[in-house]
């Protein structure tokens, strides 16, 4: 008796003969451009919480590698050059700086009517409101933010 697997996701043009040599068989389909738009950015999503989980530096290279990859077939996809999308990293990295310096924002305080205040306050899933005593300049860890 056979048994089915839900898969449910754009997966790399060469895997579908893979899996047939293997014996396997798939159910599959080509994508509109809308559709294939969309799971291009799930998969997107799906390679950077593999970036996330990688352990060594070998496991690290290879899903940067797969996120890679999906960033050029989402490039060209959108019709995006890539020559574009590297000139506004390069034009947002002379904005505000990259990430080399290391800096983590543990939280950000304001007066209440600061023009700024509504960035945070219309995301409060992204920027939970702490309250409480903590002094703006104490490290503090995630837990002990809470607590705030």
């Amino acid at each position: 008796m056979k048994q089915r697997f839900k898969v449910d996701k754009l997966i790399r043009d060469k895997v579908p003969d893979i899996l047939q040599g293997k014996g396997i068989e798939i159910g599959q389909r080509v994508m509109d451009p809308i559709e294939y738009l969309q799971r291009l950015k799930e998969k997107c999503v799906e390679e950077a919480h593999e970036v996330l989980a990688a352990t060594t530096p070998n496991e690290l290279q290879e899903e940067l590698g797969d996120l890679l990859e999906v960033i050029h077939s989402l490039c060209a996809a959108a019709q995006l050059p890539m020559a574009q999308v590297e000139a506004a990293r390069l034009k947002k990295q002379g904005e505000k700086g990259g990430f080399s310096g290391r800096i983590y924002n543990a939280y950000v305080q304001m007066e209440a009517d600061h023009p700024n205040i509504n960035y945070y306050r219309h995301s409060p899933d992204k920027y939970p409101e702490l309250r409480g005593t903590c002094a703006p300049w104490d490290p503090l860890s995630d837990s002990d933010l809470l607590k705030c």
